[in-house]
């Protein structure tokens, strides 16, 4: 038996392999566990070299295991555009690598600053409920899912723990606003490239925002069924953009109760 031959045929999934199964819970477990190791170890440092260097390792972890799952996928059916990946998720492998070898600050900021908020959103809202990324026969491809997306945590609560991101109510702005500048950049790449592969006779959904093509998302799918596209496509930018402030007020509440319950320890 030849060695993809192994994975396409030896490892296919169980009927328990679902969201809130066994293990759903067990890679929950092991997200939690790979945050807390890299916040002890790394993140309170607050050394912005050991940012670049965790943050660099993450990527390329995520671009090999990216590999391996697009050779398996060419393997088994051969090369289908829809499966190219610059999908939401498929973001934090790129800029994991490039983040920490760009010398500007600011691009360097609002780059970690997605991956601490958008990617973070992201990353929890697959492990809450993955069960649409469990939907494939293969389990090499779970496994890559699971892992994946827990990177994308782990990645993001490091950054915020180390860079002392959502410490005072008057770093909102600051914090947020580069993050959603990211966000709309990597956006209107997604629909340029979406309107240019349609023109060019390539089926491809990128950011699944395709003005051909239909969404994933929940609630969005409903009104791009029934409203105009560009009513979707605010929709959808809000939505996200709602995401990050969230993402961020939920953190500092959290950083607040903390510093609150340090306080009263000390007394």
């Amino acid at each position: 038996m030849g060695f993809w031959d192994f994975f396409l045929n030896e490892f296919t999934v169980d009927e328990v392999m679902h969201a809130y199964g066994w293990y759903h819970f067990m890679w929950i477990g092991i997200m939690i566990v790979m945050t807390i190791a890299s916040c002890l170890l790394f993140a309170r440092k607050h050394d912005k070299k050991t940012d670049d260097i965790f943050i660099f390792v993450c990527g390329v972890v995520l671009i090999l295991i990216e590999v391996f799952k697009q050779t398996l996928l060419i393997v088994d059916d051969g090369f289908d555009p829809m499966h190219f990946p610059f999908q939401f998720c498929d973001v934090p492998m790129y800029l994991a690598v490039i983040a920490p070898l760009v010398k500007n600050k600011k691009i360097k900021e609002a780059m970690y600053k997605f991956l601490a908020f958008v990617g973070l959103a992201a990353g929890l809202a697959v492990m809450a409920y993955p069960e649409s990324c469990l939907n494939t026969k293969f389990i090499a491809i779970m496994i890559h899912t699971m892992l994946w997306h827990s990177t994308m945590v782990v990645m993001g609560i490091y950054l915020i723990a180390s860079r002392r991101y959502m410490s005072d109510i008057k770093d909102f702005a600051k914090d947020v606003i580069p993050a959603g500048i990211m966000l709309y950049i990597l956006i209107a790449i997604a629909l340029i490239a979406d309107i240019i592969c349609h023109a060019c006779g390539v089926t491809i959904n990128l950011f699944y925002i395709s003005p051909y093509g239909k969404t994933t998302f929940p609630i969005l799918d409903i009104i791009q069924e029934n409203a105009h596209y560009l009513v979707f496509l605010l929709s959808y930018i809000f939505a996200f953009s709602a995401g990050i402030c969230i993402v961020w007020f939920v953190g500092f509440g959290i950083r607040k109760l903390a510093s609150l319950k340090k306080s009263a320890v000390k007394k």
